[in-house]
């Protein structure tokens, strides 16, 4: 499994679709400390990739979804932190995934102070 110790990205593509961390294509085994992302179309995304693992995000701002779950994804989780923005999405995502994250306002998902859990189906 691959460690990246953290992301961070500023304004990547605002107002667009791409994100501050993206993980698509049959990416597999990857295991991702920290993403950061201030005022992104996008905070975090994957499609179609398998066995990821994100400690913690602290997305701001998005002008899209905070995080994206699609394609068929499997084993993607989230497993702490924070997201203002339009909120979590997760189109077709496969069993395993997961996403504990705090809305802390400012957009769509639930309430502000509210925990999203996306559990396996």
């Amino acid at each position: 499994m691959d460690l990246w110790t953290g992301f961070g990205r500023y304004r990547c593509s605002k107002n667009g679709g791409y994100a501050a961390l993206r993980m698509v294509n049959d990416c597999d085994g990857a295991r991702v400390t920290y993403v950061w992302a201030r005022e992104c179309g996008r905070g975090f995304v994957s499609g179609r990739c398998y066995n990821i693992n994100v400690d913690r995000v602290d997305i701001e701002g998005s002008t899209s979804d905070a995080i994206l779950l699609t394609l068929g994804s499997v084993n993607v989780q989230s497993m702490g932190g924070t997201y203002t923005g339009q909120g979590i999405v997760h189109y077709t995502c496969g069993t395993g995934c997961a996403i504990y994250a705090q809305n802390l306002g400012n957009g769509g998902g639930l309430v502000s102070g509210g925990i999203y859990r996306l559990t396996p189906r």
